[in-house]
C-alpha cells in the first residue's frame, strides 16, 4: 500500500481550480489501472465549496475514486481553522493522501438527526448560499427554530441542521444531512458545505443523542460485517465536532460507542 499526500491552497477563491490541481497532481503519480483507490480530503470547512471541489477532482483525475474524511472546524473557533501537510500549515486550503495499492475497503455513514416539523421549499439560493426558505429570509427561519437568545452561541447553531430529501424518497425519514457552516446577518442567508438548488425540499433538524450513539453502533456493526478479516483491519474514524463535548458534555460518548461494537 502506498501513501500520496498533498497540500494545496486558494480553496474559498478557486474550489473547482483547487479540485483539479489536486487531479492533476494525482494523474502524475502514473497509478496501476489495477490499484485500489482511497481518497481522504481534509479541506478548510469555514470556506469549501465541496460541489465544486469534488467537480474539479473527478473531471481531471482518470480514474473513479472514492472520498471519505472531514473538514476542519477548529472546535468552533470560527474564524480560522488549519490544514496540515508534512511541514506546511495553512489556512483556507485542502489536505489530504491518497492511498493505492492492493488493499480492500468498506465505508460506512452515519448522523444522529431527527428532522424538525414539515418540509419546507427552497425559494431563493446560489451555489452553497441559501437566502429564502418559503420565501423568508432563511437566517430569520433558523433563528425562529433556535431562538435570539441561543442564536449568539455558536455551539447550539451547529446542533442544528437542514435535512435535504432524497429526490426518489421526498416522503421519507431518510436525509442527507446539510450541516449550517455560517451565515450572514446583513443577506440574512444560511451557508452549507454544498450547493443546494432552489426547489429543493428540506427539513430543519437536531441533533439527537440517543440517534447519535444508536447511528454509530448501526453502521460499525454493517461494516464489521461486511469485512472477510475484521480482525485484521485497519479503522479509521472522522466525527463530527457537534457530536461530542458539546452534545453529550463528553468528548468519548461516541467514540466509546463505536468501541463497544
Amino acid at each position: 500500500i502506498k501513501f500520496h499526500p498533498f497540500i494545496i491552497p486558494g480553496l474559498s477563491q478557486e474550489a473547482e481550480a483547487v479540485g483539479e490541481k489536486i487531479g492533476t497532481q494525482l494523474n502524475s503519480l502514473k497509478i496501476a489501472a489495477s490499484d485500489k483507490k482511497l481518497l481522504m480530503l481534509f479541506p478548510d470547512g469555514l470556506t469549501v465549496n465541496t460541489d465544486k471541489l469534488f467537480g474539479g477532482i473527478s473531471n481531471t483525475f482518470g480514474n473513479h475514486v472514492d472520498f471519505i474524511g472531514g473538514t476542519a472546524s477548529n472546535d468552533f473557533q470560527a474564524a480560522k481553522t488549519y490544514q496540515f501537510c508534512n511541514q506546511e500549515i495553512l489556512s483556507d486550503a485542502v489536505s489530504g493522501v491518497l492511498i493505492t495499492g492492493k488493499f480492500d475497503y468498506t465505508i460506512g455513514i452515519s448522523h444522529g438527526c431527527k428532522p424538525i416539523g414539515n418540509y419546507r421549499t427552497i425559494t431563493k439560493a446560489k451555489d452553497n448560499i441559501i437566502y429564502e426558505i418559503d420565501h423568508q429570509p432563511a437566517l430569520t427561519l433558523l433563528k425562529s427554530f433556535i431562538g435570539a437568545e441561543r442564536f449568539s452561541d455558536i455551539v447550539q447553531v451547529n446542533v442544528l441542521g437542514l435535512g435535504q430529501s432524497f429526490a426518489e424518497q421526498a416522503d421519507s425519514d431518510e436525509l442527507i444531512a446539510r450541516a449550517i457552516m455560517g451565515f450572514n446577518e446583513e443577506q440574512g442567508s444560511i451557508q452549507i458545505g454544498a450547493k443546494i438548488s432552489v426547489g429543493s425540499q428540506v427539513r430543519f433538524t437536531r441533533r439527537d443523542t440517543i440517534k447519535v450513539r444508536k447511528s454509530t453502533q448501526t453502521v460499525a456493526q454493517q461494516v464489521i460485517d461486511s469485512l472477510q478479516y475484521p480482525q485484521e483491519s485497519t479503522y479509521f474514524y472522522f466525527n463530527c465536532v457537534g457530536r461530542g463535548s458539546y452534545l453529550v458534555g463528553d468528548s468519548d460518548v461516541d467514540v466509546q460507542s463505536l468501541l463497544e461494537v
